[in-house]
């Protein structure tokens, strides 16, 4: 009986029973990326997923047992219970609770993640007009010339090594 009893509080106690972890706050912008990652213990082969509160079947947005979905991408680490889940161009509606999920034979196990998404800053382009120059010249006749200003800003980048450019 004592070891009945030992067995049962070693599987509550190490995360095989009803668990959710302190959640994890995360801040992101409008059409800017995040990416969350969860480590759940005694998890290495288990099915991983990433679902929108309240969590049941129709709310997973992704999982290992599948490819990509959208905006949303699982990658699992082999060997532990560490999995990180990217979500990519961030809109305000994504705000709200997520949870990190992990199969489990009786009762899955969660980690809470709360996302706010704020606006981005507006970025606006303004554009230089040339204005024309007045040299003084001697007093009996005036001219004027026109020297435009750059209007442009060159920029390089100089990428060494063997990097394929992201388009």
């Amino acid at each position: 009986m004592k070891f009945f009893y030992a067995v049962c509080s070693w599987i509550c106690l190490s995360g095989f029973g009803i668990s959710a972890t302190d959640g994890t706050d995360i801040n992101g912008r409008e059409r800017g990326n995040i990416t969350v990652t969860c480590t759940h213990t005694w998890a290495s082969t288990n099915r991983k997923y990433f679902c929108r509160d309240p969590c049941e079947d129709r709310d997973v947005l992704v999982s290992s047992d599948q490819s990509p979905s959208g905006r949303f991408s699982l990658k699992t680490f082999p060997g532990n219970g560490k999995f990180t889940v990217t979500i990519t161009d961030l809109q305000e509606s994504d705000s709200g609770i997520y949870w990190c999920g992990v199969d489990r034979v009786a009762v899955d196990t969660f980690h809470q993640v709360t996302l706010k998404v704020s606006k981005a800053a507006d970025t606006h382009t303004t554009q230089r007009t040339p204005t024309p120059e007045t040299k003084p010249e001697p007093q009996t006749s005036t001219s004027r010339s026109f020297n435009p200003a750059p209007d442009y800003i060159t920029n390089s980048v100089t990428v060494k090594g063997n990097i394929k450019p992201v388009f």
